[in-house]
This record gives structure tokens, sequence and C-alpha cells, in this order.
């Protein structure tokens, strides 16, 4: 299948520069990015072509939310103003417990239109149920890195049936579908817990993926107990010995951003999230210059608790700006690379997704620049983070399949999904 996007002003991500030219799309791939004319008449000439004419909308690369929880909109406004702890262990484990093979369909489900819609095509993933998860990515054509949630409670059970969930699942969905170990937090893994989960990782070449350092109270409870911070105790149990992508890092020092970085870690920073359950803001223009690859993510919906990645962009620069007296501190290039190039990054991915040029991966988005709050366009990239919103987003383009076309869905049936949470949300509160 051949795509061609004409007449669009076009953000690569391979640098500040943007410029108004036209995508050629061949099979899954990004063959054909060009403003000469001639070109773009030759890679037209087939019939059988599909031509999206995006006059006045912005081409850019998909958005990778490198962290969340997609199952949990079934949770969004179940349980909000609470103090992290309290929150999880009172309210979000129990109404987990009671979750079925299709409420985890369904409230992924939920997730991904509401991923799309907002222009993410790739998301980085922790939770559990791989049968569900893997056929929800089939069925809506997203991108996903699924993390296999490993805790105390449940790592025996992962080890039993890892060999038969890797070769069935991983690299499914043409290759969309795609696992990762999750250890999911300092607090509830053990030493044997992580070393059981590193086993799995090594064995199989998977990504870690886990919350870490994420309060005050976490290191003071992990100091009581192993004697050293959150980021010692992985250290000493092997975790960074391969790829991690450490959600959140807000309470982090200097020492440890060194660490950090001495292992190659990649940090998903939260911005939102963070703020709403007043865990504190991770030191990301720090870490940036200290040389981490810091990705955004928007944390599920349960604690966010939308999953739109514009809002993400524009709180992580304001917040640096606020927390370090700097309006410099984080600027707009930033937080788009953040969202972009540094989520392939950390998902190992940068010489596939993250850019719009030839020869990667064609997982685009069209933005329309014509709506009141992006106008005048002075600058498109920092039009897109100080002004954008998830909802200008018209078109959605996933390994060379439109998925979104005038921000109507090609091959999902959003009102089918609505029904199906709302009865699964009566039945999770009764």
């Amino acid at each position: 299948m051949k795509i061609l996007i004409k007449n669009c002003i076009i953000v690569p991500m391979t640098g500040e520069d943007y410029f108004k030219g036209s995508i050629g799309i061949e099979d899954s791939k990004i063959v054909m990015v060009t403003k000469d004319e001639k070109e773009i008449d030759n890679f037209q000439i087939d019939e059988s072509i599909s031509v999206i004419d995006a006059d006045g909308k912005i081409a850019m690369p998909g958005l990778i939310n490198t962290h969340t929880h997609a199952s949990m909109t079934l949770m969004r406004g179940f349980s909000d103003d609470m103090q992290l702890m309290d929150w999880l262990v009172n309210k979000i484990w129990p109404i987990e417990a009671k979750l079925t093979e299709d409420d985890i369909y369904w409230g992924a489900k939920l997730s991904i239109i509401e991923m799309l819609k907002s222009g993410t095509t790739t998301y980085s993933d922790m939770y559990w149920n791989l049968k569900a998860n893997a056929k929800v990515v089939e069925d809506t054509g997203i991108r996903s890195y699924f993390g296999i949630t490993t805790m105390d409670a449940c790592i025996d059970n992962v080890c039993e049936n890892i060999d038969n969930n890797f070769k069935e699942y991983n690299n499914s969905c043409n290759g969309r579908f795609r696992l990762m170990i999750a250890p999911h937090a300092p607090y509830t893994c053990s030493p044997d817990t992580l070393t059981k989960s590193v086993d799995i990782a090594k064995k199989y070449s998977l990504i870690l993926h886990t919350h870490l350092s994420e309060t005050t109270g976490e290191i003071e409870d992990i100091k009581a107990k192993y004697g050293v911070n959150p980021i010692e105790y992985y250290e000493q149990n092997g975790v960074f010995e391969l790829p991690v992508i450490a959600a959140h890092c807000v309470a982090v020092s200097d020492d440890d951003i060194l660490k950090l970085k001495k292992y190659n870690v990649s940090v998903a920073h939260n911005p939102i999230s963070n703020m709403k359950l007043a865990s504190g803001v991770a030191p990301v223009a720090k870490m940036i210059e200290m040389g981490l690859n810091v990705s955004i993510g928007t944390d599920g919906a349960s604690s966010n608790n939308n999953l739109d990645m514009f809002e993400e962009l524009r709180t992580a620069t304001l917040l640096q700006k606020l927390i370090t007296s700097d309006p410099t501190a984080l600027k707009a290039y930033d937080a788009l690379y953040m969202a972009t190039v540094a989520g392939a990054k950390a998902l190992g991915r940068e010489d596939e997704l993250g850019q719009i040029k030839e020869g990667m991966i064609a997982d685009i988005i069209l933005i329309d620049s014509n709506e009141p709050h992006l106008n005048p366009l002075h600058n498109v990239i920092a039009s897109l983070v100080y002004s954008g919103k998830g909802s200008d987003v018209t078109d959605v383009i996933i390994d060379g399949n439109i998925l979104l076309r005038d921000r109507k869905f090609v091959n999902i049936d959003v009102k089918e999904c609505l029904e199906q949470v709302s009865n699964i949300a009566v039945r999770l509160r009764n």
C-alpha cells in the first residue's frame, strides 16, 4: 500500500527545522520526504495510491508514551485526592483484584482510543493478562511494549509461564506487540523477585520497565528495610545490568542521576501524575544536562486522569522553568524530543521510530494548524508544545496503515467500547 501526504508542514524531529513538503509511504516505511514537485509527481503515478491533501496540517512523528497502565482507564475518577500508598493499597489494588480478562481488554481499548485520538502511536505498558492486551493491540492497530508485571505475589507464576508466553506473544501483531519485564517497584519486589525478573529479561533480551524513586516516602521505607536508597537497591540486585525504563525518578540526588547515567537508564517523566499525587517534581532539566535519556509518560488514567501527551509536554516544560527559576531550562523542542526521539531511544528503536525521514517506520500524526489557539503560527514547534492539544490531531498512521482519518476511526467502534466500559464500571463499583 502506498500513501502520499501532500502539502503539509513537516516537523521531522531530526533538528529544530520544519518545512512545507510531502511524505511518501510504501507498506510500513517512509520512502520519501521532499519539497520537490517532480519527485512527488513520480511517486503518485501509481493509481492505487491513497492521497491525503494535508494543506493546513502539521505532520510529525507519532508520540511515544513510555509509561502508562492502559487498563486503568476503568478506574478513572474512582479514587482521587489521596496519598499514593493509601490510594494504591486501599483503592486500586482491591479493585484490580476483581478485574476479568474482558475487563482488561475493554479498559485497554478505551485507553488506546484516547491515545490514538490525541496522537500517541506507541505506548509502554505495565500490567498483566497478555492475551487480552495482545488482542486489543491486534484489534486497534496501535504499537505497544507490554511490561509483564512482576511482584512478590506473582513472580513464581510469571516464571512458570514465561517460556510459552514469550513464544506466543513477543513480536506478535505484525511486530507491534513486544514484551518487557516490569518489576513493579522497590517496595513490592524483594531481592529474590528482582533476581528472577532480571534472569528472565537476560534470557530473552528484554527491557526492564519499573517504578523507581517516586516519592521521599519510598526512599525512607527502602532505606529502613535494606539500608540503601531505591537506586542503590536496584543496583545491588542487578537490575541495571539490562536496558531499563525507570518511571518517575522524582526523589533523586545528583549522585543518583550520575548512577542512572552510568548504566544508561532511561527515565520516563510523568509530570501530571506526579503533581496530582503530590509526589514532587523530577529534576528533568538537570537529568538531561547530565546526559540522561528522558522520555515522557502519562501514567495511568486513574492518577492523571487523561492520556493526552500534549498536556504532558506543556506541563513538563513549565514545571522545569518554575523549579529552576529559568525560563530556558526546558525548551519547546526539548519537550517534543522527549515525546518522540527520546521515547524511541528508551525502547531501543531510535533507528526506526521517532522521526520523519526515509527508512523509518511510518508512524505519523497530522495536526490541524487552523485551530484558533494555534494561530498565528509564528513558530510551529513552540505552538505545538505551548498551545497544542490532543484534540488537534486529525489523522493517525501506524506501520503505514491509516487508523484515524479526519478525526474518525477507520476500524474501531467507539460507541461499543464506551458501552462495555460503562457496564464494567457499574459492576466494579457495586
